[in-house]
């Protein structure tokens, strides 16, 4: 039987299988996700294991590459946020308003620049992520980034934070349900968690069908959510829905053209197409803007939830 490893009640449904390949940076290899009949979320058949996503990994990054890069224009918030509006960047710096005495975490921080601006703006915020070269180098820039060593744990004290956000790392989860029970965990009463993923139910996922490359990615993609799933599975663990809204990031939207137009290529993350040129970026993002206009399920879905014991 092929069991669904986020409910543990039902299984896969055979006749929902679809096969993938990794298309980003090409990864030998090939993936199947189907849907489980229960609690309806799909996931990827058969779960990868510890060892083999950190193989996946390892294969996808070079590690050595990485450089810090501090953040820019931090001073002009609404600048930014203008741009975001036209571009359909999900950035937490423009809709998470803390308190100036709140404690944030940004889980899976990466090399972005949501930590430095938090911190700049005085806030007392903590991050954490998989990655020996983005903490050590984090932590040399006056950052302060815990090393995560097991997805099923998150290295800080419980009751600690009043705001959690998670950008893009939900959907690579192994054991959603344990990390839920830790963002429970470790956060204060009534505190906020902000999880940004992509939406399952994407209009783009219907139209690019196996291109939709945004969502699907495998074999890192694990789970596939919308938001009525997201919304059964967390509150089951203490959280209440209080807002969700959806944008499609023109980069997102540019890189499954990417895919249907270069259905030859599998490097399409390092692959220089001439849709990749300015002036292409420039349509393709007012096209979108336009045809989106009315459309609720874009690409990215992002949910604030709030503990609620």
């Amino acid at each position: 039987m092929t069991k669904c490893f986020i409910c543990n009640h039902g299984s896969l449904d055979k006749s929902s299988f679809h096969r993938h390949i990794d298309r980003r940076k090409g990864l030998k290899g090939s993936w199947t996700i189907g849907k489980c009949s229960h609690c309806h979320i799909e996931s990827l058949y058969p779960r990868p294991s510890e060892e083999e996503l950190n193989s996946f990994y390892e294969a996808y990054y070079d590690e050595g590459k990485f450089v810090f890069r501090k953040e820019k224009y931090s001073n002009l918030a609404w600048l930014r946020k203008l741009y975001h509006k036209f571009t359909g960047d999900v950035d937490p710096r423009d809709f998470i308003s803390p308190s100036p005495k709140a404690k944030i975490l940004d889980y899976g921080c990466g090399g972005a620049s949501y930590i430095q601006h938090f911190h700049k703006k005085g806030y007392d915020i903590l991050g954490a992520d998989v990655s020996d070269e983005v903490v050590s180098q984090s932590n040399l820039n006056g950052l302060n980034v815990k090393k995560v060593n097991d997805f099923n744990e998150i290295p800080f004290p419980t009751d600690h934070f009043d705001i959690v956000y998670l950008m893009q790392v939900f959907e690579h989860l192994r054991d959603p349900n344990t990390f839920l029970k830790e963002l429970n965990r470790v956060l204060v009463d009534k505190g906020y968690l902000y999880i940004s993923i992509p939406n399952a139910e994407s209009v783009w996922r219907k139209i690019f069908k196996k291109n939709w490359i945004s969502g699907y990615f495998a074999p890192f993609h694990l789970a596939h959510y919308n938001e009525k799933t997201l919304t059964e599975l967390a509150e089951k663990y203490g959280f209440r829905v209080e807002r969700t809204f959806y944008r499609t990031p023109e980069s997102w939207f540019r890189l499954n053209v990417k895919a249907f137009w270069h259905s030859e290529i599998n490097d399409l993350g390092v692959h220089s197409s001439w849709i990749d040129s300015k002036l292409a970026k420039f349509c393709l993002n007012a096209l979108l803007r336009v045809i989106e206009f009315p459309l609720r399920n874009r690409d990215c879905m992002t949910m604030c939830l709030r503990k609620d014991i």
